[in-house]
């Protein structure tokens, strides 16, 4: 029990803006996540840009539930900010290519968290009790300008990462935690912009 509720922990982290009020603190991120929705989309994506800040803290422990803004055993031991980078960077191209609207933009993702699951979770956890976390902050710029379209809102996304049983299966099927991430991604692009 303690461990589903320690590895469903990577759920809880929300982007909250409850308490905040028009003139208040939280005004800026107020208006930023209801921006997007008075946008009429017609994008065509010229550019991709994903940053990495240096500020948030990497984790390679290999235990239940690292606490650090950037867990990722997708790829063999090196630069996590630079993996992270990489794959999401593929992932909106992917997910924006389809998109032949009449107004060029450029997009800038920052990430904020990005939690995959370690090794120990993958094939100690039980099915059903680990997520793959994903947050990040989405600028929208007029790619001829570089006028803010939509300023930056919160988007991400969060599912059941498979341990145990489901992730040997995956194995098995040439299946990776990095092709689960890419799809989920793809869809938000799609969900986001398209």
């Amino acid at each position: 029990m303690a461990l589903g509720l320690a590895l469903s922990a990577c759920a809880k982290d929300e982007f909250v803006t409850r308490a905040a009020t028009e003139d208040g603190p939280g005004a800026a991120l107020l208006g930023a996540a209801e921006a997007p929705a008075l946008v009429s989309r017609d994008y065509s994506v010229e550019n991709v840009e994903v940053v990495v800040p240096e500020s948030l803290e990497v984790s390679y422990a290999n235990s239940f539930f690292p606490k650090a803004d950037i867990v990722w055993w997708g790829d063999p031991v090196g630069d996590r900010r630079a993996q992270v980078d990489a794959l999401i960077t593929e992932a909106v191209k992917k997910g924006v290519a389809d998109l032949d609207g009449a107004r060029k933009v450029n997009l800038v993702l920052e990430v904020t968290r990005f939690h995959a699951i370690t090794e120990k979770t993958r094939f100690a956890a039980p099915p059903g009790t680990a997520t793959h976390d994903i947050k990040m902050m989405l600028t929208v710029l007029d790619a001829e300008t570089g006028e803010v379209i939509e300023p930056a809102h919160p988007v991400g996304v969060t599912f059941e990462a498979h341990t145990g049983t489901q992730a040997l299966a995956d194995m098995a099927e040439g299946i990776t935690q990095k092709d689960r991430i890419t799809e989920k991604l793809v869809e938000l692009m799609h969900m986001e912009l398209g």
